[in-house]
């Protein structure tokens, strides 16, 4: 699992790299993810391994929701006032999440199966 870890800190690491570098306002991760997407749709393979280690870390993906539910928390006031622009976004960026999951999916079920 370690592995499996390092790999993706090292893409994370890489998006975070080339977001500093090109000062684009994407955040560092989804960068990452991004590139690490790429590579696995031109490897057009994931090894049972990574695919294993994966599936045991979505267990803790809750834990990833804890710091930005403190911020939101922090900030309940400012979101309060602010509250139409922070619903929109918040729906837009809902609509786009599924759309890219849904062709995520249909992708890796057409390549890996």
């Amino acid at each position: 699992m370690l592995r499996t870890v390092l790999v993706l800190c090292g893409f994370q690491l890489l998006g975070e790299s080339l977001a500093a570098l090109l000062s684009v306002p994407v955040p560092g991760p989804v960068i990452g993810m991004c590139l690490l997407l790429v590579v696995l749709i031109l490897r057009k393979r994931i090894t049972p391994q990574f695919q294993q280690h994966c599936h045991a870390m979505f267990a803790y993906l809750p834990l990833i929701l804890v710091p930005p539910s403190v911020g939101v928390l922090a900030h309940l006031e400012l979101i309060g006032r602010e509250w139409q622009p922070v619903s929109a976004v918040l729906v837009l960026t809902l609509l786009i999440s599924f759309a890219v999951c849904a062709l995520v999916y249909r992708i890796s079920r057409e390549r890996w199966q």
